[in-house]
């Protein structure tokens, strides 16, 4: 079965969510906050997998509570190993050439053409972050025009410039 593969619209959104202080760069907290707070993309990033959120936690007087803690250990130890697998230079955060190199090494990046709305609906919203002094008011409805037509109403929300 093939690994599922995500666009760079839809790993700037992930990136951009993770990144709670919008410094451009991911802390090992956030990080972690982030995984613990939002399972499925827990699963996606860490264990390559998609499915549902995981089962509410048992009664703390079980065998089963014990069980899920020791799970819990091994989750974080996960997400360690994986931080260190993303965090190339060993600066202790990611940016964003970390980030989206990590899926091209596990094969979960979908290359899109340079020349596809994705990628210029992308390339707009970079440039609204990075720079919006420069973006003009075409870009802004380029941008608006394409959203709405090649994005869902969530990934619409998550991209949209501050």
């Amino acid at each position: 079965e093939d690994a599922a593969r995500y666009d760079v619209c839809t790993l700037r959104a992930w990136f951009d969510l993770i990144d709670q202080d919008s410094s451009g760069t991911i802390e090992k907290q956030e990080w972690l906050d982030f995984l613990r707070d939002n399972p499925r993309l827990d699963r996606i990033l860490i264990r390559g997998q998609q499915g549902e959120a995981f089962s509410p936690r048992p009664s703390k007087d079980s065998l089963e509570a014990f069980l899920q803690g020791k799970d819990d250990a091994a989750q974080i130890k996960r997400r360690l190993k994986t931080w260190r697998e993303i965090d190339k230079d060993g600066s202790g955060t990611l940016d964003w050439e970390e980030f989206i190199d990590f899926f091209r090494r596990t094969g979960n990046f979908l290359e899109v053409d340079p020349q596809s709305p994705r990628y210029r609906l992308y390339e707009l919203g970079r440039q609204m972050k990075e720079d919006p002094g420069r973006v003009s008011d075409e870009e802004v409805a380029e941008y608006k025009a394409l959203a709405s037509k090649h994005l869902s109403a969530s990934q619409r929300a998550s991209l949209a410039p501050e």
